[in-house]
């Protein structure tokens, strides 16, 4: 009898931890028509690239000469003539790469 209660317990407290696992959202950042101003905008020399929601993404982005954060807190990787550097904007803050664009490759919204 006790080790039948032990056994459904154990069963029990490992569904619970498995279903607290599986019930954690996803954080995925993702891009989006840039029709409002608090989004994060990336420009290059062909347009303007809008980025929402909290996470991580992996992106290529060439001739990049301005990276706006819009409501967000932003992190952004890019490749600058073969070197890797990163930026991180506050909210409503900005970066010009005007003197050579560079490649944006990854940016994190927090």
């Amino acid at each position: 009898m006790r080790k039948a209660l032990v056994s459904a317990l154990s069963a029990s407290v490992i569904s619970l931890g498995l279903v607290g696992v599986t019930a954690t959202p996803a954080l995925a950042a993702n891009a989006v028509a840039c029709n409002q101003d608090g989004f994060m905008r990336i420009y290059n020399s062909d347009a303007v690239h809008c980025f929402a929601n909290a996470g991580y993404l992996d992106v290529y982005i060439t001739n990049v000469n301005f990276v706006f954060a819009g409501n967000n807190r932003v992190m952004v990787r890019y490749n600058d003539r073969g070197g890797w550097g990163s930026v991180t904007l506050d909210r409503w803050d900005s970066q010009g790469f005007w003197d050579h664009p560079v490649t944006v490759e990854d940016i994190t919204i927090y």
